[in-house]
């Protein structure tokens, strides 16, 4: 593996810090729909997001799969959690945190699929 620019897990790893970052700082933001803005179109921006941060996270431990994208969702029960204790404008909902796990499962299958893409060392 090339271990320059964004090849290299570490630059992934602050990559992903400073997308979870900039996610806390927008989510606890007050918040007005905007008129004629689409139902439900704020669960289609909460499994982008995170389909981004899973895809980054296997980018930034290419060795691991499971515990960063579980870190990631432990993140999005946070981030829930504290739009219901710290804003006004947001309330927790398990509708977003299962918007949530969606994206990440949506990074856990492309990772899936690429593994079954990568050619595989001939037998003998």
């Amino acid at each position: 593996m090339k271990r320059g620019g964004l090849t290299a897990p570490p630059a992934w790893r602050l990559l992903l810090i400073g997308g979870l970052l900039l996610g806390l700082v927008v989510a606890l933001q007050p918040y007005h729909p905007e008129p004629g803005e689409l139902l439900h179109f704020d669960k289609v921006k909460h499994i982008a997001a995170f389909l981004l941060f899973g895809l980054m996270a296997q980018r930034a431990w290419p060795d691991r799969l499971l515990a960063p994208l579980l870190g990631l969702l432990a993140y999005g029960g946070l981030v829930e959690i504290g739009q219901g204790l710290l804003t006004t404008t947001r309330s927790a909902s398990w509708a977003d945190l299962l918007a949530d796990a969606f994206g990440l499962l949506l990074a856990w299958g492309w990772a899936a699929w690429r593994l079954r893409q990568a050619p595989r060392p001939a037998a003998g």
